[in-house]
């Protein structure tokens, strides 16, 4: 994934979101890092669709627009349709297809020991997939992204924020070792205060950042993840994918562009000639009145009345919006099957060759998650010991697995591949049945082996004729 900050989008989303960073950032020690947190809001902005996002959308398109038009007065054409500005996106849908290690739930193991099934229900309970699935998509879009386990009312919550939500101070001499971890919160009467963490303290800051009140931090660490996907040699946040933002903005731009020429060049423009009345407004449906027109000789022409229908150039310009925004996607990693409504369905190995990018990224993920996810049940181990008194197993019981994207062959060939693979020793038990049956409350594969011998007893119970030639399952 490319990291670079193309300087036009860069100006764009400083121009949008500077004043609301000034606002809550401005009087404290992070001040000189606005431009940095407007550029991470430009990219988060298009993976979600609340209300606060469709509003940070507009605003970036119009700075991102305003350049090329005349922002003068409200009666100009961008300030006329400010809230007409298109916010359309395929964020989400490009992230889901990009990161791909949760799309299937991961196969956690907490070790034999009592504790075991205590750990299962807390990540059971707590949906930590869902999280672990929306922490990758960000970590993918940003770089970074902070895992925060909390438990409330009894019950572990875990919050991912992006680096848009927080700022770090870093260790003098290792800018790689947060000393600090500041997160913006909003108070009643909209007013801006600071949860503060560092290793001996958990604080609470004003506005400017000065201490409201301030107690031990009984966990002894920042109690969150830090999750950095590359990390770079001068900058701690990094880049993030500003080829996201750039396709989003590009695609809305032309889409405005379009939609004005389409309600334009819909309508046939009449031209009145000397019929008196002034009316020069280039509306649809309404007329150009010319007045006062001479012909050659100097005499006023008699009055006229024609039809122009304007140049049709709509048809070309979605043809170059599409072609555009597919060629950002496809410069993604993405397949043609994510993004062309032309492409075809095709299977098997046509499938495996047009997300190869898409595996070598999962394959860059997987381990540095693999890691994110041993420090993050460390954490909630720690935690679950120190709020409610309850003893997980040691973080040396715990390992992750997680599923391979399945390649969708036809089904006798998936069946055939699959059996082979475990009569091999390639495949378990387990995963045998359960992704052929579509069965998740096995747990082994000892339970899953009694699972097929139950089933072909049942089958023999049938009576099934003599004749049949059909190879027994395994």
């Amino acid at each position: 994934m490319k990291s670079i900050k193309s300087e036009s989008y860069y100006t764009a989303s400083y121009r949008a979101f500077e004043q609301d960073f000034r606002v809550t950032w401005g009087s404290t020690k992070f001040s000189h890092e606005i431009d940095s947190l407007c550029f991470f809001r430009a990219l988060t902005c298009w993976y979600s669709s609340s209300a606060d996002d469709l509003d940070a959308r507009r605003e970036l398109l119009y700075r991102f627009a305003e350049p090329h038009f005349d922002t003068s007065d409200s009666a100009t054409t961008l300030n006329r349709l400010y809230q007409a500005l298109p916010v359309k996106s395929g964020g989400k849908r490009i992230m889901r297809n990009i990161c791909g290690l949760y799309n299937k739930s991961a196969r956690r193991a907490f070790g034999n020991s009592d504790q075991a099934s205590t750990a299962e229900e807390i990540y059971k309970r707590s949906d930590v997939d869902t999280a672990m699935k929306s922490a990758h998509r960000f970590a993918r879009l940003t770089n970074n992204c902070i895992i925060i386990p909390a438990i409330r009312n009894g019950v572990l919550d875990i919050d991912i924020l992006p680096p848009d939500l927080y700022r770090v101070v870093l260790h003098e001499k290792n800018f790689r070792e947060v000393k600090e971890l500041w997160i913006p919160v909003k108070r009643h009467g909209g007013k801006t205060e600071f949860n503060v963490w560092t290793k001996e303290q958990y604080s609470k800051c004003n506005y400017k950042g000065e201490l409201i009140s301030s107690e031990p931090n009984r966990y002894g660490r920042i109690p969150v993840i830090f999750v950095q996907l590359e990390k770079d040699a001068s900058d701690y946040y990094g880049g993030g994918m500003a080829e996201l933002m750039e396709a989003e903005l590009d695609n809305n731009f032309l889409k405005f562009i379009i939609d004005n020429n389409i309600v334009y060049s819909a309508f046939a423009v009449w031209i009145a000639t000397n019929f008196g009345k002034t009316d020069f407004t280039l509306s649809p449906n309404k007329v150009i009145m010319v007045n006062d027109a001479v012909s050659g000789e100097g005499f006023l022409t008699p009055p006229t009345l024609q039809s122009v229908t304007p140049a049709d150039t709509f048809g070309k310009l979605e043809e170059l919006q599409n072609r555009r925004y597919q060629r950002a996607l496809r410069e993604m990693g993405l397949p043609a099957t994510v993004y062309s409504p032309d492409a075809k369905t095709d299977s098997g190995y046509s499938i495996f060759m047009q997300r190869q990018e898409l595996m070598e990224i999962r394959q860059e993920d997987e381990p540095i998650f693999r890691r994110v996810e041993q420090e993050l049940y460390e954490l909630i181990a720690q935690m679950e010991l120190a709020d409610m008194g309850v003893l997980l197993p040691p973080v040396s019981d715990f390992t992750i697995d997680y599923q391979e994207q399945s390649i969708v062959l036809e089904p006798q060939k998936d069946f055939e591949l699959k059996k082979e693979k475990l009569e091999y020793g390639i495949l378990s038990p387990l995963v045998f049945v359960k992704e052929l049956a579509g069965i998740d409350n096995l747990n082994s594969n000892e339970e899953a082996i009694e699972y097929i011998k139950s089933n072909k007893q049942l089958f023999q119970s049938l009576h099934m004729p003599e004749n049949n030639t059909e190879e027994p399952l395994p």
